[in-house]
């Protein structure tokens, strides 16, 4: 007789490994892309303090994110409020961006 109930929960463990995977591959390597973004959009005299900038404001997000988390799901939200409530901040860190790249795209020289 096969056991339904046990392969369902191996092959859901094994989901879940392969998804937490993918999702901090694709975080780590977006941050590595930012960092490698910021070297691109500073000008040389200022680059220094725009990358510290650019590390501690994701830093405070690092604190951040996970207190917005956990104060969404302890007021009875679930978990899609909580991904729903990040659409208002991705939308704001992408027009930051668009408006602080002042229309420059990575690989373009920039007048040191």
């Amino acid at each position: 007789m096969i056991d339904w109930h046990n392969r369902t929960l191996i092959a859901g463990a094994a989901a879940v490994l392969i998804a937490g995977f993918g999702i901090g591959f694709f975080l780590s390597g977006g941050g590595f892309l930012l960092y490698a973004f910021a070297t691109e959009l500073y000008p040389s005299a200022g680059r220094a303090t725009g990358f510290g900038f650019l590390v501690g404001a994701s830093r405070l997000g690092a604190v951040a994110g996970p207190l917005l988390a956990g104060i969404l799901l302890t007021a009875d939200r679930n978990a899609g409020d909580v991904m729903l409530s990040l659409v208002p901040l991705i939308a704001i860190a992408l027009i930051a961006a668009l408006f602080l790249s002042g229309g420059r795209h990575v690989g373009q020289a920039i007048a040191q």
